[in-house]
């Protein structure tokens, strides 16, 4: 009997925390994208911050915003349109460096960390490399679909000192991308 309880308290602690790992796994990233969620992805800012102040390195905060996203959804369906968000997340793990943090901030809104990074120039290197991986074209059924996005970036400490700052800076900077020229990167 004794046996049996042993064996059976095991196998039941080992599914508590198989379970355990799955909510905070579902708590942490974005169900449809897999890529983490935007609370996660402004817990890593914080941590990032933290770090970036004690070793006096500047890190960079990037807002990327799909552009007519919502014409895709009302044209197409949103089908299309989570396909559209599935494609850019995919596009955005693969495109950065292992250093950067990805997540995707609520609707069409993704954010990067990109840490390191020495300066200005340092963001616009790993952004146009990213840029002809970020905007691009894929199948959906029978016509191709073709989308892209504007990126904006704030450095710390340059641009603000704590991460709404950075957040609403690098936010600013997007929006103005999307006046201007598509798959634009933009700071202050």
């Amino acid at each position: 009997v004794l046996g049996s309880y042993v064996s059976s308290n095991a196998r039941l602690r080992v599914e508590m925390e198989e379970k355990n790992e799955r909510l905070d796994y579902l708590a942490s990233h974005d169900p449809l994208t897999s890529i983490p969620n935007r609370r996660t992805f402004f817990e890593q800012a914080h941590q990032c911050l933290q770090r970036s102040k004690r070793a006096k390195n500047p890190f960079a905060l990037v807002v990327i915003d799909l552009n007519g996203f919502k014409q895709v959804n009302d044209r197409l369906g949103h089908k299309v349109g989570d396909a559209v968000l599935l494609h850019l997340a995919r596009r955005l793990s693969s495109g950065f460096r292992d250093t950067d943090f990805i997540g995707r901030l609520g609707g069409d809104e993704f954010g990067v960390l990109l840490e390191p990074v020495e300066n200005a120039g340092g963001v616009d290197e790993v952004m146009r490399r990213f840029n002809p991986v970020g905007a691009g074209e894929f199948e959906a059924g029978v016509d191709p679909v073709r989308y892209q996005f504007a990126a904006g970036a704030a450095i710390y400490p340059r641009d603000g000192a704590n991460v709404l700052q950075l957040y609403e800076a690098a936010d600013t900077a997007m929006y103005h991308s999307k006046k201007g020229v598509p798959s634009a990167l933009i700071w202050k």
